[in-house]
This record gives structure tokens, sequence and C-alpha cells, in this order.
């Protein structure tokens, strides 16, 4: 067994020891406790028979009185005597109400009683109505004797069975009382010779290897210390508190909950703060536990041995915890650097391989990033040469068409000139699908570095751009102030005049066109939107009208190439910001799109 086991099995033996001991003297103190009890009990049994009897006698004597004299100041002795009987029966029946056989007897005894009592009443009343002959011959003496007779006997036989179990609990109580004595007397030879045999390992345990002193930087920090040993006053004040509360069941062992106080903060807090407990539970025990009562003084030699035996086993209790603790805390500093140190190696491993996973994902990325940048240039430049390119051969068929309808309209029939229209009406959508792939390529290739821009500016030159619409449509447009920020002017005039032509072309044909724009600060970034009151957008086509040719409406119905929108989602999200819209159809709609500030 190792040395550090060796003295946990030592001290652990002199805890179970003294708490056995403790157990058995508050088993047998109450068990002691019981018994008293049911001593004094069988006493006030009797003392209630007796003075039974005397109330009798004492109604008897004020009946006689009143029989002799017809004078009623004997009436009202008398009649507060009856009603204290009865009080004492019911209080002799609280007393008995465990004992069949006396509750039996008692039954019997009340019966005598009020037959007594009504003997008495009845004499009374002919007293006052008759006289005393009356009395005389109406209620014969030798009767109520009789009564009386029969009472004496039942009480005497109550009390003769109350002495029987007062002989009895009395034993009980001399067998419980010498069974205390001799735990108390046993138990502190034992609990003493416990603790010698743990104090000799632990000494020898001291000699082979040294005393182990706590690092000051560890033990000996001032908050440590103070949290110590409040906590070891603070476990004396609970154990009196304790202590004064169990007081209310009987008597207790007087150092019955200071003990544990005194174990609990040695093993806990160590020695230092254990023998400050014991001494200040000694001290505590001696004021208010001890008399006399309210004063550091013992005079029963008694309370003297007491005191010394709980404060010399204290004392050699918090040596041993002392030592474990110090035995225990060197092991589990070892333990605990060595933990620490294959927890440091773990995590710098785990470290090393995250590190290098992240440095893989980090090139992975990189490359990923410049592949996508170079595949969205190709893209972009494939898209603007195509458009460019498109257009010459687009423009050849346009002029031919136009060549052969004014040579030879003339030789046409219907069909003919039917069939040239849909060329030419081809051609024209051809036109405008090549303008807007064109306007859409050229947003990242061919756009300006962010610069102060006033909004107020290229909403102006948005206006001034739709003027022809706006005076046709009868629109009336209406604007907050708005802010300067770091942004493309250029395109961000792109943006409003797109969202104001949508919400121009899309108005309701029963009510005239009201487009109101808007900006204010959010957070970190500007927050633009531009509300009108025409046909509405149903919330399933929310994404779809942000991409690029979608339309949501027959081209007789509505003209445009489905362009617009997605223009300004590429802008806004070339400015780092995005674009949503909020409507209902029928109800108009608003469109709003958000540019960081130039701070974020």
């Amino acid at each position: 067994m190792t040395r550090s086991a060796t003295i946990v099995v030592g001290f652990a033996v002199v805890l179970i020891v003294v708490g056995v001991l403790g157990m058995a003297s508050y088993v047998n103190t109450q068990r002691l406790i019981e018994t008293n009890t049911r001593v004094m009990h069988a006493h006030e049994v009797i003392e209630n028979l007796d003075d039974m009897l005397s109330l009798l006698k004492d109604a008897e004597i004020g009946e006689r009185g009143f029989l002799l004299t017809g004078q009623d100041r004997y009436i009202e002795p008398h009649d507060q005597t009856v009603e204290a009987i009865h009080g004492q029966v019911g209080k002799l029946a609280e007393l008995i109400r465990d004992d069949p056989a006396q509750e039996e007897a008692l039954g019997r005894l009340r019966t005598l009683i009020d037959s007594d009592l009504a003997q008495l009443r009845q004499a009374i009343d002919l007293r006052r109505q008759s006289g005393l002959e009356a009395v005389a011959s109406a209620v014969p003496n030798d009767r109520v004797k009789g009564i009386m007779d029969n009472i004496r006997v039942l009480v005497d036989q109550m009390a003769a069975h109350e002495e029987h179990l007062l002989q009895s609990r009395q034993e009980a109580a001399h067998r419980v009382a010498q069974r205390t004595i001799w735990t108390i007397a046993g138990g502190i030879p034992l609990s003493l010779l416990a603790m010698t045999i743990a104090a000799i390992i632990l000494m020898r345990s001291g000699r082979v290897s040294g005393w182990v002193i706590h690092p000051a930087t560890d033990r000996a920090r001032w908050p440590g210390i103070v949290a110590r040993y409040v906590f070891a006053v603070i476990a004396v004040a609970l154990a009196a508190v304790l202590r004064s509360w169990l007081l209310g069941f009987g008597p207790m062992p007087l150092f019955i909950t200071f003990y544990p106080a005194v174990l609990l903060v040695a093993t806990v807090a160590g020695g230092g703060p254990g023998v400050v407990t014991a001494v200040l539970a000694a001290l505590v025990a001696d004021y208010w536990f001890i008399p006399p009562y309210g004063q550091l003084a013992i005079h029963a030699p008694s309370d003297m041995l007491a005191m010394a035996i709980f404060t010399g086993t204290n004392l050699a209790l918090c040596v041993v915890a002392e030592r474990l603790h110090r035995s225990r805390w060197t092991e589990a500093f070892g333990l605990a650097k060595q933990q620490e140190a294959e927890e440091l190696t773990r995590k710098n491993e785990a470290l090393a391989r995250q590190s290098e996973a992240l440095s893989l994902q980090t090139e992975e990325i990189g490359a990923l990033n410049s592949e996508l940048v170079r595949s969205n240039m190709d893209l972009e430049q494939f898209a603007y040469v195509a458009s460019h390119d498109l257009q010459e051969p687009l423009r050849m068929v346009t002029s031919f068409v136009d060549l052969l309808k004014k040579r030879h309209s003339d030789k046409l029939d219907g069909k003919a000139k039917e069939y040239f229209g849909h060329v030419a009406e081809g051609a024209t959508r051809m036109q405008s699908l090549i303008d807007g792939l064109l306007a859409y390529s050229r947003v990242g290739a061919t756009s300006n570095e962010f610069t102060p821009t006033d909004s107020q500016t290229a909403l102006r030159d948005a206006l001034t751009n739709l003027q022809p619409q706006i005076r046709d449509a009868g629109a009336i447009i209406t604007q907050d102030a708005l802010p300067t920020l770091l942004a493309d002017g250029t395109q961000l005039m792109q943006i409003f005049q797109n969202l104001l032509a949508n919400a121009i072309k899309f108005r309701s044909q029963d009510r005239r066109p009201e487009i109101h724009v808007g900006a204010c600060r959010d957070q970190n970034q500007w927050l633009f939107w531009v509300k009108d009151n025409g046909i509405g957008i149903d919330p399933g086509h929310y994404d779809r009208i942000f991409l690029i040719f979608q339309r949501l409406h027959a081209r007789h119905e509505i003209s445009g190439a489905g362009i617009g929108l997605a223009i300004c989602k590429k802008i806004v999200e070339r400015h780092h910001g995005r674009i949503w819209v909020e409507s209902r159809a029928g109800q108009g709609s608003t469109f709003y799109f958000a540019i960081p500030d130039a701070e974020s």
C-alpha cells in the first residue's frame, strides 16, 4: 500500500469511528429522552387521578354546605369545581389515549362521575324548592356514598396500573442511561486510539519522506487564506445554529454538531482553519451550551473533561487532515502538471494539423478564386465581343429587308408583306437583346472607380433621361434628401433610371403613377428605396425578376427585354450590397437596395 493510500485509510478510520460513536450517542440519548418522557407521563396520570378525587370531594363539600345552610355562596364554588372535574376528565382522556385498558376504565369512571354529579345537582335543586327535609327523604345518603366508593375503587385501580407502568419505565430508563454511559465511556478511548494510530502512521510516513510544504505562490495567497478562515467561522456558526435547533427535540450530546464542522473544515481547508474551527467551537459551546450560560466558565468536572477530550481529539484530527491535505496536494500538483503537459502537446499537434489543413484550404480557395475571376472575365469578354460582333450581320439583315420593301413593295402580295414585317420585328427584338447583353457585360468591363458620389445628382440625371416617359405617363415623382456615398456615379444613376423606368412602365391603368425615392442610414450601410403604386408583383416571382432576360408579361402587353433589373442587381453586387423587392399584386412595389458606406 502506498504512503498516500495509508494516510487515506487512517483518516477514513478516524472519521468512521467518530461518526459511529456520535450516531450511537445520539440514538441512546434519544432513547433516554423517550423513556424519561414516558416516566413523566405516568407521574402525570397518577397526579391527575389524585386531583380528580380531590375535586370530587370539594364538590361534595360545597353541596353539603348549601344543603345545611341554604346559602348560595356555597353554590358558586360547587359549580366551578364541577366544571374543573369535566376538564380534568378530558385531560386524563388525552393522557391515556395510547392505553386501551385505561381508556376502558376511564369510560366507566366518567359514567360514575356523571352519576355522582347528577345526584349532587338533584339534591341542590330539591333543597331550593322543598327544603332540607325533602332532600333527606328523596336522596338517600348511602346511595351517594356507594357511588363515591366505586369511584375511589376505580381510581385506585387506574393508579395501580400506572404505578406498574411507572416502575417498568423507570427500569427501562435506567438501562438506557447505563448503555449511554458505557457508549460514551468506551467510545472516547476508541476515538483516541484510532487517532493515535493514525498519528503514528503519519509521523512514520513523514520521517521517511519529509514534510511537503505548499509553494507560497499557490497556497499563501491572501484571498485564498481569507476565504479558508472565513469558511471556518461560518462552519462554527452553522454548527451552533443546528445544535440550538436540535435542542428543541430534547437533550443532545454537547459536541454532536461541532465534530462534523471541524472535520469538514480540516478536510476541505486544511489543518490551520481546522484548528481555528476547533478553538472557536470550544468557546461557543462553553458560552452558550455549558452552565453557567453566557459566561466563558466551566464549573462541572464532567463538562471540563468533555471540553478537554473535544479539544484534544480535534487538534489531532487537524494534524491528520493537514498531512493528508498536503500529501494529496503534492500528488495532484504533479499529476496536474503532467496532464497539462500532455494536453498542451495534444493541442499543439492538433493546432499543427489544423494549420496545415487551413493552408491547403487557403491554397485551394485562392486557386478557385483565381479560376472564378478568370472565368468571369472570359464570360464578360465573350458576352461583350459576341454582342458587339452580332450587331453587324443584324444591321445587314435589317438593311436588306428595308431595301427589298422599298424597291419591290409593289410586287409583294399581302402574305409577303406580312412575312417581311415578322422579319423586321424579329430583327428589332434581336437588336434589343444584343443591346441589353452589351449593357449587362459593360457593368464589370467598363466600370469606373468608386468616388464620393452625390446620389441626389445621380437621381437628377436619371430623371432628366426619363423626361419623355414621365411626361407621357403623367407620373408624380417625389424624393427625400439623399446622401453622398462612395460609389460609381454612372452606375448609381443607372440603378435609379432602371427602377424609375420600370415603375412608369408597370403602372396601373386606373390611377396616376406616384413614385417616391427615399434613403436612410441603416447601421453600416445606406438603404435606398423606390416605391410605386403600380400593378405590383406576386411574391412567387421575387427571385425570378432579377435574372437576365426573364419577363413576367407577354411582349404584346408590355415591351422590354427583361434586362433592367438584372443590370441593377449586378451593379449593386459590384458595390458589395444587395437588392430586393417587397410587393403584392395590384398594390404597388417597393424596390430596396443597400450599399455599404465608406467606413465599412
